[in-house]
């Protein structure tokens, strides 16, 4: 930074200044930017690209068939509800925006994904443009670096002075507040417990009968329990690999519980359960299909008993074994009358394309349960409920281009509205999504709501779930809760997804949701 020197008046002589102790003002610096500004001249000694930068800023000019500077930030900075961009710039080129890309220390690798235009005209003198980029996929975490390039110069150029990021965006959640990600169970940590191929999907939670918290969920080709609090939920590991029982292997390859309903008159448990056929096909492939059915537990979660399937994709189950369909956990949420079940329709071509709901009565469902029977799903479509949960039709409840992974929901009793959060990616696959929060005024439409990611970083993030710190931990949140997911190195140098690197590099994250009543 330049240092500015105030004059001092003119008839002062130099003795006088120097016998007039104290007197004279000090040589003050420029005031630094503000919080967030950063100073293309800052950057001259380590820049790279096509362009050039000096005392005076950056400059982009036709000397290049791309003019291109990338930046890397002495230290990151956090974008945590600062959703807007601003460059301030003097420009006589003949181009109308710039293109820009960007990484953050969670997320390091450009990737066409992590980029915008900013729009600039010529200006004489300096001036500022901006773009809202709180909608933009990526742009969460800590900032760490810029890319920005213009291409097709043919006269004239641009000079950059600054670039700023500031708090706003008009697509942040209304009255939300989100603490940065942090890992809650390192991979370590988690092997240590015994939870080595886990949380391998969303997880559940009840009270049992000494209202200590329980949660469940996958791992280990079996189940495993815990005891715990939203804060620590896997803090204590009471089984891990147990199978459920009264399922026939030999046409199961996988069977998992997640979330849980208590029938309130008997105590019994009744969980949402995963299921996989497993095939082989030539060439070494194993696709599956997944669909979804209920377990139930008469001894408070020791053990499960499986009792039948309910709910598949609107393809026939045992046609079409040569792609995999999986179907999510079955997320739920309840009201008086009904269960409802939540899960990802897959067409033909072996793409998750929407999110179907069905519903069980409740009444029904204790009933059956009780009686080691299976109650009746029906699908919704069409503002109806009189499709088949097995191989019937679904309505698709998101918006156009969202493609649904994992996913979790709850009702915020402070908004009074519902949340979801899934894995979800431009790029669909189940093991390098990203985690997508979204906010809905109805449970069963969600075109209109409102969105944010969450987790874009390292190359995978996968099984979301919502906790709450009420009694309804699993459909119902309040002023604070968490949302955890998993988070590991899906693919080896070569591309490659690997089980082992998976999962032996998997942490446990979570992200603190407040808000303010």
């Amino acid at each position: 930074m330049k240092k500015q020197i105030r004059r001092g008046l003119a008839f002062f002589t130099a003795a006088a200044l120097l016998g007039a102790a104290g007197c004279g003002e000090k040589p003050a610096e420029n005031p630094k930017p503000a919080a967030g500004t950063f100073l293309f001249a800052d950057y001259k000694d380590s820049f790279t690209g096509t362009g050039a930068i000096d005392s005076q800023g950056g400059r982009l000019d036709g000397s290049a068939r791309t003019s291109k500077l990338e930046l890397e930030l002495a230290e990151s900075y956090s974008l945590l509800g600062r959703g807007l961009f601003e460059i301030e710039l003097i420009s006589t080129a003949d181009i109308s925006s710039l293109d820009i890309q960007f990484v953050t220390e969670e997320d390091p690798v450009y990737t066409s994904f992590k980029e915008f235009s900013l729009p600039v005209e010529k200006t004489a003198e300096a001036r500022s443009f901006s773009i809202d980029l709180s909608d933009t996929y990526g742009w969460l975490g800590r900032l760490k670096g810029l890319r920005i390039s213009a291409s097709g110069i043919n006269e004239g150029e641009i000079r950059l002075r600054s670039f700023s990021v500031k708090e706003g965006g008009a697509h942040y959640l209304e009255g939300i507040q989100l603490s940065q990600p942090e890992v809650y169970l390192p991979s370590r940590e988690r092997m240590a417990k015994k939870i080595l191929f886990g949380p391998d999907g969303i997880i559940g939670s009840w009270r049992d009968q000494q209202n200590n918290l329980k949660f469940i969920g996958s791992a280990n080709s079996g189940l495993f329990c815990t005891t715990g609090t939203p804060d620590a939920p896997l803090e204590t590991v009471n089984y891990s690999g147990l199978k459920v029982e009264n399922v026939d292997w030999s046409v199961f390859g996988y069977c998992s519980v997640a979330q849980v309903v208590r029938n309130p008159s008997t105590g019994t448990l009744i969980g949402v359960t995963h299921l996989e056929r497993h095939y082989t096909v030539p060439g070494g492939g194993k696709p599956y299909t997944a669909t979804l059915g209920l377990s139930i537990s008469r001894d408070d979660g020791e053990t499960w008993s499986f009792l039948g399937e309910c709910i598949s994709h609107d393809m026939t189950v045992g046609e079409k074994t040569e792609i995999s369909r999986d179907i999510g956990n079955g997320a739920i949420l309840m009201d008086d009358e009904y269960l409802y079940v939540y899960f990802v329709e897959v067409r033909e071509e072996n793409q998750a394309y929407g999110l179907g709901v069905s519903r069980i009565a409740l009444d029904e469902l204790y009933e059956a349960t009780e009686k080691n029977e299976m109650p009746k799903a029906w699908k919704y479509k069409d503002g109806q409920w009189n499709e088949p949960g097995w191989e019937g039709e679904a309505s698709n409840i998101l918006p156009t281009g969202i493609v649904p992974n994992f996913m979790s929901l709850s009702y915020n009793t402070v908004l009074k509205k519902y949340l979801m959060v899934m894995c979800q990616s431009p790029y669909y696959s189940s093991n390098d999504g990203d985690i997508l929060l979204m906010v809905s005024d109805d449970m069963l439409d969600w075109t209109q709501a409102k969105t944010q990611w969450l987790a874009t970083g390292r190359n995978g993030e996968q099984y979301p779930t919502i906790l709450g710190t009420g009694d309804s931990l699993q459909t119902e949140t309040g002023s604070e809760f968490y949302i955890y997911w998993c988070s590991w190195y899906a693919f080896d140098e070569q591309g490659n997804s690997d089980w082992q690197l998976l999962w032996g590099s998997a942490d446990y994250v979570r992200q603190k949701v407040t808000i303010p009543g």
